[in-house]
């Protein structure tokens, strides 16, 4: 291809960063190119030559050429040999400049001109290769059509072969891709991480099972922290999008139903420069799911309702999961440690619970990182603090302070719904004794005997009492 021929011939084997630093057209290329680069590149061995040229001329092996800030490039005699100098013949193109007191220096139109040059030749040798290089930019948009073929074939390529190594050296399979609502993966593994597990020479990836459809569309995962939660979710989204965009994937087997839309929240981070905290963002987030996800969507969320407080966190993520169930019918991974919505399976007849195994064994927990249905015994969270390296100190406190909670929990004498009613009952008795000590008052005072200020001071107490209904 002409144009490759001349890009070769044109470009230097070690090209800089930006145009504009130059040094990336090869020498030989261009003629004024390499005479003005010789100047600048070779400036001291052109002042010797024309040295060497004038003291032969002169007769004087003295003679030097120096340079200064204010006076450039000048030849130098001493005092002594300047009386000779001056006797000679053609010396008037010598033009005296500085008379010091033991040295003369004068200046010839010929070093002047070198003089200059060597100044110039930096830029002049960028401007130079900035037009070769404008050159070679209108020749490249001249074959752009071709070009463009050609780097769209070499693109189409490169990912096919890509995916194919990747699926010969790590044992992916071939999905099948359905127009159901089905999620199947049999054995799926996370790509990059089980990559990085064989750079570490760490033990195999352990790999499991999802198996998502109509009937069975949400599984809602707990288990500890460390366990594989987040994993999980993460390697069956890049299954899925691995599949739709025609690789192989890290399975033993996958059918994979069309999804026009994945959707994500996991992880935590806020965005301080918009005022937006933590929670503000999962919200927002939440919110983007749950307007638009639908019933060929893959939705995984990981631990919604964490940023706030216990029973706000449990009660955004119990009404985002009847959401996603009855209004989205999205097909959806959502982990948590809020153990209590375990109890949606009853009323959702398409949710699952799901937990990650754990074993228990001489007061220490092991992760089995394998997905089994089920519900999570607990969070083991003073386990992952130790593992951590928080002070022993602080996780004695913490088991103490966690066994009076359960201990309180387990030992109270009323049902959740008994309290419920009991502080309702108790609100409305007091909202009946204010408004009659309030209606007693008024039928009391004599309306017309009061001052303003009276009748405000009154109204302030009415007020206060009446708002203390709303704590």
């Amino acid at each position: 291809m002409p144009l490759l021929k001349s890009i070769e011939n044109i470009l230097s084997d070690n090209l800089p960063l930006f145009a504009k630093d130059g040094g990336f057209v090869k020498k030989g290329y261009s003629k004024e190119l390499d005479k003005v680069t010789s100047f600048r590149d070779e400036s001291r061995q052109h002042i010797i030559e024309m040295e060497s040229e004038e003291r032969i001329k002169t007769g004087l092996s003295t003679l030097k050429i120096k340079y200064n800030n204010v006076l450039g490039h000048f030849f130098e005699i001493t005092q002594l040999q300047k009386k000779k100098f001056l006797q000679m013949e053609g010396v008037e193109r010598f033009i005296p400049r500085q008379s010091l007191k033991g040295v003369s220096r004068f200046i010839t139109d010929e070093l002047s001109k070198l003089s200059e040059e060597i100044s110039n030749s930096a830029e002049k040798a960028i401007d130079i290769e900035l037009k070769i290089f404008e050159d070679i930019r209108v020749a490249i948009k001249d074959q752009h059509n071709d070009l463009a073929s050609i780097s769209y074939g070499i693109s189409r390529l490169d990912v096919a072969s890509s995916l194919a190594e990747i699926a010969t050296l790590y044992n992916f399979v071939r999905p099948s891709i359905l127009e159901d609502q089905s999620l199947e993966i049999i054995e799926g593994r996370h790509p990059s991480v089980e990559l990085s597990m064989h750079k570490s020479g760490e033990d195999s990836f352990y790999s499991n099972n999802c198996n998502l459809n109509n009937e069975d569309k949400i599984w809602l995962i707990t288990g500890p922290n460390m366990a594989g939660k987040s994993t999980f979710l993460r390697q069956n989204a890049l299954i899925t999008i691995l599949a739709q965009a025609g690789s192989f994937v890290p399975a033993k087997k996958a059918s994979i139903g069309i999804v026009d839309s994945l959707f994500s929240r996991v992880g935590s981070s806020d965005d301080l420069a918009s005022g937006r905290s933590t929670f503000m963002v999962e919200m927002l987030e939440t919110a983007s799911i749950l307007n638009q996800a639908g019933k060929k969507s893959l939705v995984i969320m990981d631990e919604v309702g964490r940023g706030t407080s216990t029973y706000d966190g449990l009660s955004l993520a119990w009404a985002i999961l009847e959401h996603l169930h009855n209004d989205c019918n999205s097909r959806t991974l959502f982990a948590t440690h809020y153990h209590e919505l375990t109890k949606l399976s009853d009323s959702l007849k398409s949710l699952s619970c799901h937990t990650m195994k754990v074993k228990e064994w001489k007061n220490k927990v092991i992760f089995l990182y394998t997905v089994e249905k089920g519900i999570a015994k607990g969070s083991y969270g003073i386990h992952v603090a130790s593992l951590a390296g928080i002070p022993n100190p602080v996780l004695e406190r913490a088991k103490n302070i966690l066994g009076d909670y359960e201990s309180l929990d387990k030992t109270s004498g009323l049902k959740k719904v008994e309290k419920k009613q009991l502080s309702q009952d108790t609100k409305n008795n007091d909202t009946k004794n204010i408004l009659n000590t309030i209606i007693s008052d008024i039928t009391a005072t004599d309306i017309d005997s009061l001052s303003p200020r009276e009748a405000l001071e009154k109204l302030y107490t009415y007020d206060k009492s009446i708002k203390k209904l709303d704590k």
